[in-house]
């Protein structure tokens, strides 16, 4: 249990979420700053599970006070409001959830092959939107696609639904970069097998 604690708490600190800001309840306390736009989330919550699904543990923390009247309350099924993202781990099913203050989902369902949400900022992890362009049928996560560093030194990352990306065939890799350091997922691996990244190249293994 200790390391899942661990695992959400890094996963938070590598977003640069303080967690020392506010946990649980109604958030807006003043105790974190206003947020500063709408495409910023005024709440994190990170979930960690085992590999089969089950939740083992959950923590979440305040990022900015909406103004008012938006309030930012821990309900997490309030749907156009929330932004459910996987995070790429082979020891863990890690779901990151951001909340705003106003309602940023669109109405409109992604197609195939279509970019559903751009994130951007300063980390590997960024959680500024710049673009979102339709949803996920049946609130499906998203999930990593592609990764660019802009000429801004800000970091990109492109999600696709998870039931959009296909499934990886043998000899494919599912996962790629160049020398420039940007990267892409082009596929989701077979159930059961894991993307190993270890290079420029990597391929589903167990």
């Amino acid at each position: 249990m200790y390391q899942v604690v661990c695992v959400a708490v890094l996963l938070m600190a590598v977003a640069g979420i303080h967690t020392s800001h506010a946990y649980g309840g109604n958030l807006d306390t003043g105790r974190a700053p206003l947020c500063p736009s709408y495409n910023k989330p005024c709440r994190i919550r990170v979930s960690v599970g085992d590999i089969g699904g089950a939740e083992i543990q959950s923590h979440g923390a305040a990022t900015c006070t909406c103004s008012r009247p938006a309030v930012c309350t821990d309900d997490w099924n309030d749907r156009l409001r929330v932004v459910s993202r996987k995070v790429i781990s082979n020891t863990f099913n890690i779901t990151l959830q951001m909340k705003f203050c106003q309602t940023v989902v669109p109405v409109r369902f992604c197609r195939r092959r279509e970019i559903s949400i751009v994130l951007k900022g300063s980390t590997m992890m960024p959680l500024d939107i710049v673009s979102y362009n339709c949803r996920c049928r049946r609130r499906k996560p998203l999930v990593l696609y592609s990764r660019t560093f802009g000429e801004d030194y800000m970091t990109y990352n492109s999600y696709k639904c998870e039931n959009h990306l296909a499934e990886c065939p043998v000899s494919a890799p599912c996962f790629t970069s160049s020398s420039d350091f940007s990267s892409r997922y082009p596929c989701r691996c077979p159930q059961g097998l894991q993307c190993r990244e270890g290079g420029r190249t990597a391929y589903c293994g167990p």
